[in-house]
């Protein structure tokens, strides 16, 4: 946690507070064009079933993207795709009777991730949470 708190200390120092102009925001909702449709996936790096399988990975998904920080190599398309590998491999790899018993070395090894995760004790805690959610 110091590495975070390390590497965005210049953020924080820095920072001023910021103002939303509402007269901006219309100005920009009145001249918006449209919005082109993006495919869900175009970049191939996410599992998809279309069934609940699907929503299941997207839960797990957010739940463990978040600060990567200070681990340069480790980021969001590394989690997906690991998580996609995963539900290929096992399909009820993120059955709720799974989730609430991984430790972070199982979390480790289904992504095929080397050294401990950053922040990987609350990753772990919030894979747990799930369980309740499922």
């Amino acid at each position: 946690m110091d590495d975070v708190r390390a590497s965005s200390a210049w953020v924080a120092t820095h920072s001023s507070h910021v103002v939303v102009d509402s007269a901006g925001i219309e100005k920009v909702v009145d001249n918006i064009g449209p919005i082109p449709k993006v495919e869900w996936d175009f970049e191939g790096i996410h599992y998809f079933d279309n069934g609940p399988l699907t929503v299941q990975y997207l839960f797990v998904l957010d739940a463990l993207n978040f600060c990567f920080w200070p681990d340069k190599e480790l980021n969001y398309d590394h989690l997906a795709l690991g998580l996609k590998a995963v539900l290929q491999n096992d399909q009820s790899a993120f059955d709720a009777d799974r989730l609430q018993k991984y430790t972070g070395p199982q979390l480790r090894e289904l992504l095929k991730w080397p050294r401990p995760l950053p922040l990987e004790d609350e990753r772990v805690r919030l894979l747990h949470e799930i369980y309740f959610l499922l």
